[in-house]
């Protein structure tokens, strides 16, 4: 069964018109098949490079559909909506998530870096360098 509602921050958008097939933002949604607004942004499972991409996104390819969408973020070049998984506490009780960084390509050695990184390797959150 899926679940879909709004967060109160939608209602503050008065330019938000709400997601394809999912329009009222006081509602709450529910179905036995993923929200075709969602189920759309996923690869198709028959896709000879199915496998390559789960495994780029670190996925079994039998991963559920949200987790997927968590971690390609759901980007579709028609629109701007984008997927995000929520964060979770881990064992240590810390907050935890993925999500892709983003403008390494403007930062000088980043492209570089970024292909010297491991799993494992600890990464910390830093504010952009000042502009020239």
């Amino acid at each position: 069964m899926f679940r879909f509602v709004y967060l109160k921050g939608a209602e503050r958008d008065a330019d938000f018109p709400g997601l394809q097939g999912l329009m009222d933002l006081h509602s709450a949604y529910e179905s036995t098949a993923l929200f075709p607004v969602f189920a759309n942004r996923l690869m198709p499972r028959d896709r000879a490079d199915y496998g390559s991409f789960m495994e780029q996104l670190d996925l079994s390819v039998e991963a559920d559909p949200f987790e997927v969408l968590g971690r390609s973020e759901g980007v579709r070049a028609t629109d701007r909506v984008e997927v995000f998984p929520g964060a979770e506490v881990n064992s240590e009780g810390r907050l935890c998530t993925l999500f892709f960084g983003r403008g390494t390509r403007h930062i000088e050695g980043a492209s570089e870096a970024v292909n010297e990184l491991r799993r494992g390797d600890h990464l910390a959150l830093v504010p952009n360098p000042p502009t020239r």
